[in-house]
């Protein structure tokens, strides 16, 4: 193992295992260097660990790529860079103990394995061995297991070495709408006391990409749109709307869990899947793997009686944005009035959208207004990015943002029975920039 020493002394440590990848670049570094310009990470030390053979130059070169700041002659980036530690390790058949040179000075150690799971239990031993002054937490990144068995396998392993000490990321949980969804319902009566069968008509969460599967394409042949997408982000979003109302953070664990076990088993009828028209030429080689999903999903609960939950995500579709929208059922006053409709953005930007009904006198009709409201335009830019936030929680021990043992293990008994469901389906190939295979989607009564 050949390290980089970096001289710097600081109150906690993030270690990225596997800092070289996609991971690090599009989403981690970006997070820890706007959490360093607000102050929140100005005081924790950076520790990347990859493959390649890099000088302490190179690993900040690769800060700033993947950072993009303004002006990298700056002090403040300058000290942004001087927080920044890069060991070179063959992390899964080397020893890495020596990482506790690095760590010695650090009182605290956040763990953060950007690899494919199957090495989360290896890693999981050789880190449980460095000694350190204070707390050492592992986080994982989703997919944790590509089915119930492996994930039942995962954490029995990971929980050996580190008991409750694994904190299992969802980076949907982080985001400032997500985390607004229980005020929003709960905290408002307007929305609070409709919020069931007798008031709603359909919940629809959907998840759009313009990008194909780029530089992912080992992991996602493997992994496909449904246990990607749909059995972490869509299914946490799931339960987060249809959960009963609780203040504590332990119910919440258990109401979200519990709602996912209450999903129908799904049929065939409630699945289309496809692949856009370029999806094998990227991978190189033919393929049966879905790149779009959509599911029609119900809920054996006495509130959600027949309301249909549709889940949608797709790559290489012509829009970039994840949402939610409730569709309310229409007046019984004036059955022509369009529905009321309440919209969550969750990205590009984070907004609520309520859509009413108002008469339009100089068209003597009845028209939809809409009321809005932009939380990133108000807060940006001092807002923690979702990766931010829950790097954050990891180091001051708040896992009310992570996914629970329970909650991934109720997702993956259902995602299990939608990917058995999907195999009698034919893989319907759509164009890249299309809305996907919507006429099928039509087709089977799934709303797009």
């Amino acid at each position: 193992m050949k390290e980089a020493p970096n001289n710097s002394i600081q109150k906690n440590a993030l270690v990225i295992i596997g800092v070289t990848g996609d991971l690090s670049t599009k989403k981690l570094f970006p997070a820890i260097w706007h959490g360093h310009q607000t102050g929140r990470f100005e005081k924790v030390k950076v520790v990347g660990v990859g493959r390649r053979d890099w000088s302490p130059e190179d690993f900040n070169k690769f800060a700033e790529n993947s950072c993009q700041p303004q002006d990298p002659t700056s002090s403040t980036w300058k000290k942004f860079c001087s927080g920044l530690t890069y060991v070179k390790s063959d992390f899964i058949n080397e020893d890495l103990s020596p990482l506790s040179k690095v760590l010695q000075d650090c009182k605290g150690i956040i763990y953060f394995l950007a690899t494919p799971p199957e090495a989360f239990p290896i890693l999981a031993e050789k880190l449980s061995k460095i000694k350190v002054k204070g707390f050492k937490r592992l986080v994982v990144e989703k997919p944790f297991g590509k089915d119930l068995h492996t994930a039942e396998k995962l954490n029995t392993q990971t929980k050996i070495y580190f008991k409750d000490q694994v904190y299992r990321i969802d980076h949907y949980l982080g985001k400032g709408m997500v985390r607004n969804l229980q005020t929003l319902r709960y905290s408002n009566e307007v929305f609070r006391n409709i919020w069931n069968k007798d008031n709603i008509e359909s919940v629809n969460i959907i998840q759009s990409e313009k990008t194909g599967v780029e530089t992912r394409t080992e992991y996602y042949d493997q992994t496909g749109a449904i246990r990607d997408m749909i059995q972490s982000h869509l299914l946490q979003l799931l339960a987060l709307v249809a959960m009963n109302e609780t203040s504590n953070t332990k119910n919440s664990f258990l109401l979200k869990s519990q709602t996912l076990l209450k999903l129908k088993k799904p049929d065939s009828s409630d699945v289309v899947i496809g692949q856009y028209a370029s999806y094998e030429k990227d991978v190189g080689h033919s393929s049966t793997t879905e790149s779009f999903a959509s599911i029609r999903a119900f809920l054996n609960i006495p509130e959600w009686k027949d309301v249909p939950f549709y889940l949608q995500t797709g790559k290489k579709l012509d829009e970039n944005f994840a949402k939610i929208v409730i569709k309310f059922k229409k007046t019984k006053f004036n059955p022509l009035a369009p529905a009321n409709s309440l919209e969550i953005m969750l990205s590009p930007e984070e907004r609520v959208k309520f859509t009413f009904n108002l008469h339009d006198h100089d068209l003597n009709t009845l028209k939809p207004f809409s009321m809005e409201y932009c939380m990133s335009c108000e807060f940006r830019p001092n807002t923690p990015t979702a990766y931010e936030k829950l790097i954050l929680d990891a180091l001051n021990g708040d896992k009310s943002l992570y996914a629970s043992w329970a909650e991934i293990r109720a997702s993956w008994k259902y995602a299990d029975k939608l990917l058995e469901a999907s195999k009698a389906n034919k893989l319907f190939i759509y164009q890249n920039g299309s809305k996907g295979p919507l006429e099928q989607v039509e087709k089977l009564h799934i709303e797009a």
